[in-house]
C-alpha cells in the first residue's frame, strides 16, 4: 500500500490539494520515566476522530503558510509550525513536487490547538500524506515517511497512519490495530489553556520517581488484551489517562465538565492527551448531540463526531 492511502480524506482540485487532519483522543495513555533525552516512554493506543482541520497545498514560487479558520487566533505562522516544519523536512529528503517551486500551505484551523486533540501534530502529518501523494510512485515509502513523522513530533507517526494505533517508545513507535465500530465521540474544549510541559512536569514531580516501563503496567496489559480481543464492550470500562490527575490537579475547574460527562449513556470519557481538552465515547448519536449542547452551555467548545476506520498495514515496506 503507498502511503497516499492513509490520507483520511483527499482531495484534487486543479493544482491544489486538500488533506483533512483528524483530531485524535488517547483511551489508554500509561506513561513512565523520564529518558535522558528528555522525554517520558509512553504506552498509547490512539484515535482519530472525524472531526478535522484542512490543510490545503498549492503550487508557489516559494514556500509559505497561511492559516486561517476558527481557531487559527495566536497560532504560531512561521518556522515555529509544525505543518512548515514537515513541509521543510519532507522537501529536504524527497524534493518538491514536479513542477513546483515552491508550495502554499493554507491551514483552515477547525480544532483547537494546544487542547489535547492533536492538531498540530496531525496538520503536520497531513502535509507529509499531501506531499506523499503529490509525488506519485516515486514518492516515499510507509516507513520512510514515518521516519520523518517521528522527527516532527511523538503523536505525528500515529496521526499519519490514522484509525486505532498503538504508540510505544515516546509515542512514535507505531503499530496499526484492529478499530472498534465508529462509536460516535464528543470532544470538548474548556476556556482553559494548559501546556504538556506543564502536566508531564507535575506528572513527574508526584510520580516519575517510581515510575517504570509503561508496557509492563497491569492497567496497560489488561487493556491490550480486550483490544486484542476486539471486545469492546470490555474495553471502555478499561480506559485511562496517567496524565489525568496531574491536568484535574493544575484545572480544579475542569471538574464540572468530567462531572458532566460521567453519565449513563457514556461509555468511556475522560481527558485527551495532556488536556485540557476531554472526551465522551457513547452508542447514541443523538445522546451525543445532547451531552456536546449542554457542555456548549458551560462555556466550552464542543463537537460530535465519530471514531474513524483503521487502515491495512503498507504492503510495500522499505528494503523490499
Amino acid at each position: 500500500m503507498r502511503v497516499e492511502r492513509y490520507a483520511t480524506v483527499l482531495t484534487r482540485a486543479e493544482d491544489a490539494v486538500r488533506v483533512l487532519a483528524p483530531a485524535k483522543i488517547n483511551l489508554a495513555l500509561a506513561v513512565g520515566a523520564l529518558q535522558p533525552e528528555g522525554y517520558h516512554r509512553v504506552a498509547t493506543v490512539m484515535a482519530t476522530v472525524s472531526l478535522s482541520d484542512q490543510v490545503i497545498l498549492a503550487p508557489s514560487e516559494d514556500d509559505s503558510l497561511a492559516v486561517e479558520g476558527p481557531f487559527a487566533k495566536g497560532l504560531p505562522a512561521g518556522e515555529d509550525n509544525l505543518a512548515l516544519k514537515a513541509l521543510r523536512l519532507f522537501s529536504d529528503a524527497f524534493g518538491r513536487p514536479q513542477g513546483w517551486d515552491g508550495v502554499a500551505l493554507t491551514l483552515h484551523k477547525e480544532l483547537p490547538w494546544e487542547a489535547g486533540f492533536g492538531s498540530g501534530s496531525s496538520d503536520a502529518a497531513a502535509v507529509l500524506r499531501g506531499l506523499a501523494f503529490l509525488k506519485g510512485p516515486q514518492g516515499p515509502s510507509t516507513d520512510e515517511l514515518l521516519d520523518l513523522a517521528a522527527e516532527l513530533g511523538s503523536d505525528v507517526p500515529g496521526l499519519l497512519l490514522g484509525g486505532l494505533v498503538e504508540g510505544l517508545g515516546r509515542g512514535e513507535k507505531v503499530r496499526p490495530l484492529k478499530p472498534p465500530p465508529p462509536l460516535p465521540v464528543v470532544l470538548v474544549a474548556p476556556p482553559f489553556r494548559l501546556s504538556a510541559r506543564q502536566v508531564y512536569d507535575v506528572w513527574e514531580e508526584r510520580y516519575g520517581p517510581r515510575a517504570g516501563e509503561p508496557q509492563d503496567r497491569r492497567e496497560w496489559q489488561t487493556f491490550m488484551e480486550e483490544v486484542r480481543r476486539q471486545s469492546w464492550e470490555d474495553v471502555w470500562p478499561l480506559c485511562f489517562n496517567d496524565l489525568e490527575p496531574a491536568v484535574r490537579s493544575l484545572l480544579p475547574d475542569l471538574d464540572p465538565y468530567l462531572a458532566l460527562l460521567e453519565n449513563e449513556t457514556v461509555l468511556a470519557f475522560g481527558v485527551a492527551g495532556s488536556g485540557p481538552g476531554l472526551y465522551a465515547l457513547l452508542e447514541d448519536g443523538a445522546a451525543a448531540g445532547r451531552l456536546a449542547a449542554r457542555t456548549r452551555q458551560m462555556g466550552a467548545w464542543a463537537q460530535t463526531g465519530q471514531l474513524l476506520p483503521g487502515h491495512r498495514p503498507p504492503e510495500r515496506r522499505r528494503g523490499r
